[in-house]
């Protein structure tokens, strides 16, 4: 599987499969599906969780998302190309698990 950047608020990690990769692509951060709340406190850091989130139902979304039996479901099974599972999974972490800014701010 390819990384995939995950851009949140100014955040940027690398992700595959289990492994998180630093920001500046100086190799790995951190391995493991318990890093994925370490994700998820990095960004809501940043930007509040949308209300009915917690810590760790946000967690438990990230890992499914970005989970390798997701994103062979895209990829494999369902023919997607790889730009569009990025652009689904961001959208989809974006929109279901922070806050919006209000309407007509950056």
């Amino acid at each position: 599987m390819e990384a995939v950047a995950v851009d949140q608020l100014g955040s940027k990690v690398a992700v595959e499969g289990d492994a998180v990769f630093r920001p500046d692509g100086q190799g790995l951060l951190w391995r493991g599906g318990c890093r994925y709340r370490a994700i998820i406190e990095l960004f809501a850091s940043k930007q509040p969780l949308a209300a009915g989130h917690t810590v760790d139902s946000a967690t438990d979304v990230l890992f499914i998302l970005l989970g390798p039996d997701t994103y062979r479901a895209f990829i494999r099974g369902c023919g997607w190309p790889l730009d569009q599972w990025k652009t689904w999974v961001t959208t989809n972490l974006e929109r279901g698990l922070f806050t919006q800014p209000a309407s007509g701010t950056a």
